[in-house]
Formats: C-alpha cells, sequence, structure tokens
C-alpha cells in the first residue's frame, strides 16, 4: 500500500513539472514574436518615404539619401545657365519724353554691341568688351594710349578699371573689384581672344585701332510695368545708313518704330526686350534679350 502512495505521487510531481514548462515555453514563444513583430514595424517605417524612421539605421538612411540628392545637385557643371524666366506686366503709355529717354538708354547697348545680359549671370568678357566700345563712341577722354614692351603689338589702348566701373555703375548699378576682374578675365573667352584684349594692373588693354563705324539704334515698341520700379521696355533695334553715319548726321532718338520704318536712312534689324530698374530717374539694366 505504502509503495503504491509513493508510485502515485511521483507521477503527480512528474506532470506538474511538464505543465510548469510548456507554460514557460509559451510565454517566450509569445514574447518572441512580439519582438520580431516590433523590428518589422521598425523596418517598414523607416523603407516609407512619408514615414520618418525612429531607429537609428533609418535615419541614417534617410540622411544618406538627402545627401545623395545635395552631391548631385553639386556636380552640376558649373557653368551651366538657369534659364531666365521672361515676366510680363501691364502696358503702360509713355510720352515723347520719356520715350527718347528710353531709347537713348537701349541705344547704348545696341550701338556698342552687347545683345545679351543677365544681372543674376554676369558675362565680364562682354562687359569689359561693351565698355571698350561705349568709351570709343561717348567718351574718348577715358581712353589712353600706351607703348608696351613683350607683347603682340606694341601700341595700346588703356581704359582703367576705376572709368570702366564709373560705365558700368551708371548702366547697370554694379561696380567690378581689381581681384574680381583678374579673375574672371583670365578665363578663356574666344570673343576676348579675338579682340586680343588682356586685364593687367588695373587696366584693360586693346591693341589701338582705327576705322570702326557703330550704327545701331534701338526704338521702343511697347512698355510693360512689372512692379517694384520695373519695367519691361519692348525695342526694335536698327542700323544707320553709312552715308548719313559718316555725314554726322544726328540721330532723332524721339522718333516711333513707325517713323524709323519710313526713313529709308535706317534698317530695321532684331527686336528684343530689356527690363530695366528705375532709381532716381534713371534706369539699371537687369536683363537684355531677344
Amino acid at each position: 500500500m505504502k509503495n503504491r502512495l509513493l508510485a502515485v505521487l511521483s507521477i503527480c510531481i512528474i506532470s506538474f513539472t511538464l505543465l510548469v514548462g510548456c507554460t514557460k515555453s509559451g510565454e517566450n514563444e509569445t514574447n518572441t514574436i512580439q519582438t520580431n513583430s516590433e523590428a518589422t514595424g521598425d523596418n517598414v517605417a523607416a523603407s516609407d518615404g512619408s514615414t520618418q524612421s525612429t531607429s537609428e539605421g533609418g535615419a541614417e538612411s534617410t540622411s544618406t539619401s538627402a545627401d545623395a540628392s545635395d552631391n548631385q545637385d553639386s556636380n552640376k557643371p558649373a557653368d551651366e545657365k538657369a534659364e531666365y524666366a521672361e515676366p510680363s506686366g501691364k502696358e503702360i503709355s509713355v510720352d515723347a519724353a520719356t520715350r527718347k529717354k528710353m531709347n537713348v538708354f537701349l541705344s547704348n547697348f545696341s550701338e556698342a554691341g552687347l545683345k545679351e545680359y543677365d544681372e543674376s549671370q554676369k558675362d565680364f568678357h562682354s562687359i569689359f568688351i561693351w565698355a571698350h566700345t561705349w568709351v570709343k563712341i561717348n567718351k574718348n577722354e577715358y581712353l589712353k594710349f600706351e607703348t608696351l614692351s613683350g607683347k603682340e603689338f606694341s601700341d595700346y589702348e588703356k581704359i582703367t578699371l576705376e572709368n570702366i566701373n564709373t560705365i558700368t555703375d551708371k548702366y547697370f548699378g554694379f561696380t567690378i573689384t581689381d581681384e574680381q576682374a583678374s579673375t574672371e578675365l583670365s578665363k578663356p573667352n574666344d570673343d576676348f581672344s579675338f579682340h586680343k584684349m588682356f586685364y593687367e594692373n588695373g587696366a584693360l588693354y586693346t591693341p589701338a585701332g582705327d576705322g570702326e563705324s557703330y550704327t545701331g539704334l534701338s526704338l521702343i515698341s511697347k512698355v510693360e510695368d512689372l512692379g517694384d520700379n520695373k519695367l519691361k521696355l519692348y525695342f526694335n533695334e536698327y542700323s544707320q545708313d553709312l552715308d548719313a553715319y559718316y555725314s554726322n548726321k544726328e540721330i532723332d532718338y524721339s522718333q516711333t518704330q513707325e517713323e524709323a520704318d519710313k526713313n529709308p536712312e535706317y534698317e530695321k534689324l532684331d527686336a528684343g526686350y530689356a527690363v530695366v530698374r528705375v532709381e532716381n530717374n534713371t534706369y539699371k539694366l537687369e536683363h537684355l534679350g531677344e
């Protein structure tokens, strides 16, 4: 009888031990599933572009992606020009005196050969070539002649940076430092090479020459008010007849396009527009194009 009781007690102990072991195993399995589920949830959030990951790995991945995008932008060519967004405004009428003033302002560029300009992407070679021509037409006292040794030519026309800045400030509203001129004008440029120009010791040098004719003339056709003290001037460029030019016949800057079209002394060339800033009753060029 005693032996039977011991046997039953042993069976009960074994059964209880097995039951406890199964229960603990089930808890561990449940905890393992919850942990994997939470980890999967983090991974899904990290791979979703619209959700910010809370894991360090997800944050690093997002940062790396942003850095890659920034690097793509920085790898764009430095000389790639951004496209200019041509503005439009409300057309306004101008009187004869204002029309003449606008025609004179625009003709300072057409007669000296400046066809394109954008304030945000300055082409210093074109500006200096234009300034040299402008001086020969309008301000000959700025032009000095020097004989240089060790250069391709011996006689050069010299214009100081100080005088060039007087012109750029008047028509564009900016000046140029010596360091800026030295850096920009040392870069290769076909037009600069063609004119045999170079910048040295605070001055622009050009081989001395004669015989040029400057016959450009611009006449406005329409004016738009862009707001913020800015105007858009539509114009047509004309070329004065050489006989009239060499006879020193004075140009009538107050004439309209209709009058110029009927005048055999003028040939219509290209149409274009200019965006100008009005400052103290003067104009500053911001953009020039076709």
